[in-house]
C-alpha cells in the first residue's frame, strides 16, 4: 500500500493509516500519504519562460466602466428598462 518509486524503493514521505472499527470489525480503512520528491528547474529556461509571458496579458481587458460614445435618443430611452440603461451608461 506504501507508494514505490521507479526503482522499487519506498518514497520518501509521510504515511498514516486510518481505521474504523465497529463491533470489532473494521468497517473503514485509509492510507495517506504525503511524498516528497525533489523538483529540478533549468534556471535559464524558467527566467526564459518567466520574460515570454510577462509580455503578455493575463488576461483580456475587460473595459466595464468606459462610457458610450453615442447617447440613446430620449424615444429610445423612453422604451428601455432601467437595467439596459444602466448596462448602456457602463458600456456593455
Amino acid at each position: 500500500m506504501i507508494p514505490k518509486d521507479e526503482s522499487g524503493s519506498i518514497s520518501d514521505g509521510s504515511y498514516s493509516l486510518e481505521v474504523l472499527v465497529e463491533n470489532g470489525e473494521i468497517s473503514y480503512g485509509a492510507m495517506y500519504s504525503y511524498a516528497y520528491k525533489d523538483l529540478k528547474f533549468d534556471k535559464e529556461k524558467l527566467e526564459l519562460e518567466v520574460e515570454k509571458l510577462k509580455k503578455e496579458p493575463a488576461a483580456k481587458p475587460v473595459r466595464v466602466f468606459e462610457k458610450v460614445k453615442e447617447k440613446p435618443t430620449k424615444e429610445e430611452l423612453a422604451k428601455m428598462t432601467n437595467y439596459e440603461i444602466t448596462k448602456n451608461k457602463l458600456g456593455i
